[in-house]
This record gives C-alpha cells, sequence and structure tokens, in this order.
C-alpha cells in the first residue's frame, strides 16, 4: 500500500508539461493549402485523417497516390 501511496502522491504533484512542438498558429485553416498525408483513425481502415490540418474523409474518397512515381 505504501508504493500506491507514494505513486499517486508523485502523480499528483507532477508539473503539467505541454508538447513542445505544438504550435496552435501553425493550424492550417484552408485544406486546399495543405500538403495532405492521411493516416487511418479507426482500427477497420476506412476512415482516414490529415495529419497536418485534419481533414477526415473515407477511404473511397481519397486519392491513390504514388510517391515513388515522378509527375
Amino acid at each position: 500500500m505504501y508504493i500506491f501511496e507514494w505513486l499517486f502522491k508523485y502523480l499528483e504533484n507532477r508539473p503539467n508539461v505541454t508538447p513542445k512542438n505544438y504550435d496552435p498558429s501553425q493550424v492550417i485553416e484552408n485544406t486546399q493549402e495543405c500538403e495532405h498525408f492521411f493516416m487511418p483513425i479507426d482500427s477497420t481502415g476506412q476512415m482516414f485523417a490529415c495529419k497536418y490540418c485534419g481533414l477526415v474523409l473515407p477511404k473511397n474518397k481519397i486519392e491513390n497516390k504514388n510517391i515513388f512515381k515522378p509527375d
């Protein structure tokens, strides 16, 4: 029991730390200017969200781009 009490006191007195790489002023308002990088957001792999702007689309609406083929 002493270990749990100590752990609880330690976690309670810990200072709040904000992530250093998050800057809310860098949020892209216009999704047309974003170079989208979609990642799945659910376990079924049917819904995807952009890593940079947060745009959410179903799998069938995303263009399949080959990153290894030059334009």
